[in-house]
């Protein structure tokens, strides 16, 4: 009698663990294939994001325009280098003048008013805005793009989102790592949870463009420049 209990309370207790870890597999897996960089979930045109020869990058940029000043933007990369795919967020660019600066010193230009701090900062935990590329003012919120780089096709967040588009930041991690030329280096690694409209940017095709809805988890890597 009490070993039938026993195997049948070890039954029970097998049931309940087996439906536990089935409850949301989709959601572990998500977690498990973005211990490193990369992205899993949708893309536009059928796209599929691979899981290896990941590799992810940052870079900075200084636009400057005679009407607008001078500006200062961190872009970061994943780029699936075995099918040609790319995925990029543009974080909110900053002014550091009113003048019109054409030889911009970027390394200077960004310890003075682009540093690590103020990536954090722009990283931190929670919602973000998330602008289209035709949006003019690019100080306020992050753009998205996604690319077919063997294809030469990319695509931007559409201008119109509906009101469950988002773009968050779910966790951001902080580190260091060696780097040949400035020794140890900061890094930040984030995790964005993207649920968007996203708009063929080019080749466009006036009339035939309309928003695929992509979602997903993306994991990108920044380095102290």
């Amino acid at each position: 009698m009490k070993n039938r209990k026993f195997t049948q309370l070890l039954t029970t207790l097998i049931v309940v663990l087996l439906f536990g870890c089935a409850k949301d597999p989709e959601g572990t897996q998500r977690q498990m294939q973005l211990q490193s960089v990369g992205y899993t979930g949708t893309m536009p045109n059928g796209w599929q994001f691979g899981k290896t020869n990941i590799i992810a990058n940052n870079s900075v940029k200084g636009p400057s325009a005679p009407q607008d000043g001078s500006y200062i933007l961190h872009s970061f990369t994943v780029a699936d280098t075995l099918n040609g795919y790319s995925i990029i967020v543009e974080l909110p660019l900053i002014k550091y003048s009113n003048d019109y600066i054409a030889d911009t010193d970027l390394p200077a230009a960004v310890k003075s008013y682009y540093p690590y701090d103020r990536v954090k900062e722009k990283l931190a935990v929670g919602n973000k805005i998330l602008l289209s590329m035709l949006h003019r003012d690019v100080t306020t919120g992050f753009r998205l793009q996604m690319r077919d780089d063997k294809n030469y096709s990319f695509y931007g967040a559409d201008y119109a989102q509906d009101a469950t588009s988002y773009l968050k930041i779910t966790e951001l991690i902080e580190g260091t790592e060696p780097d040949p030329v400035l020794g140890q280096v900061k890094t930040l690694e984030v995790i964005f949870e993207i649920n968007a409209l996203m708009t063929r940017i080019y080749p466009a095709e006036p009339g035939l463009n309309p928003a695929a809805p992509v979602k997903g988890l993306l994991r990108m890597k920044y380095r102290e420049l």
